[in-house]
């Protein structure tokens, strides 16, 4: 009989606004602000970024910094009770995040905005228990959604009664997985507009595909956008429109139907049950 225990923990330091506890030594932004500073902070999602200077602007991605800084303390401290009480050893321990965080990429501030690589492409640290591959760095994309299967495999529950396949088969001695593509959706704007109606979802939902070093997006108005992320990895230069890269355009809009298709079929199933 397997005994096990679990905890999830949804930290919020790097989430606006960025101001993380008074006592904690800012490492980035240099200390509290001035009272027109923390305004700033406080009222940064729903602001015009537009109307606030350079300096302004410097100060909100510095106290962001801050907030990933003490972040970073916590999880530490974490580990170290961990490690104190003996238990990190038979720990599997997933660090993430549900997406990223746009600092002026494409004039764009906040999330839920677009679905470029400043809001989809976040961290992965697996700590598999006992150290097991240790320092391995895979780079290889891959999705969130295999998070639950492989929380279910590496733990030895068995099947997962969740979408996904565990992603032991990126560390696994004969490891040899082929690229698959990996689907990110936005449908709707937050009610809040962080750029005041400038954001891409503001056309409609939107899908994106990511695979190898190329990420494409269909935008809700139709517009297509393919990106050399290795390349160009601020995504400043469409490729849709170029002739050379016509049949990669082709095979995304494949790997877009298809994905779509089996979500649609995951749901379906699952509506059922």
């Amino acid at each position: 009989m397997i005994s096990l225990r679990s905890a999830f923990l949804n930290l919020y330091d790097a989430h606006d606004p960025y101001i993380p506890p008074a006592d904690f030594q800012r490492r980035f932004s240099g200390g509290a602000g001035s009272a027109a500073d923390m305004a700033i902070l406080e009222r940064w999602f729903i602001s015009d970024k537009k109307k606030l200077t350079s300096r302004e602007i410097q100060f909100v991605l510095d106290a962001y910094d801050d907030g990933i800084a003490y972040l970073d303390e916590q999880v530490g401290l974490l580990f170290d009770d961990l490690e104190r009480v003996g238990r990190l050893a038979n720990t599997l321990v997933i660090v993430t995040a549900d997406h990223g965080e746009h600092l002026g990429e494409h004039q764009l501030y906040g999330h839920a905005s677009s679905l470029y690589d400043a809001e989809i492409h976040v961290p992965l640290l697996v700590l598999l228990p006992g150290g097991a591959h240790a320092g391995q760095s895979i780079a290889a994309q891959v999705s969130l959604r295999d998070l639950a299967a492989t929380v279910a495999d590496v733990t030895g529950l068995g099947g997962s009664p969740f979408p996904g396949r565990s992603l032991a088969r990126h560390w696994a001695a004969d490891a040899s997985p082929q690229p698959e593509p990996s689907l990110s959706e936005v449908d709707a704007p937050v009610k809040s507009a962080p750029n005041q109606g400038r954001s891409p979802v503001f056309r409609g939902p939107m899908k994106a595909v990511a695979a190898g070093n190329h990420v494409y997006v269909c935008n809700g108005d139709g517009q297509e956008e393919l990106f050399d992320v290795e390349a160009d990895p601020m995504q400043s230069r469409n490729l849709a429109g170029l002739p050379q890269f016509r049949s990669t355009l082709d095979q995304f809009r494949t790997d877009l139907d298809r994905l779509l298709q089996a979500e649609d079929s995951v749901t379906s199933r699952a509506r059922k049950d």
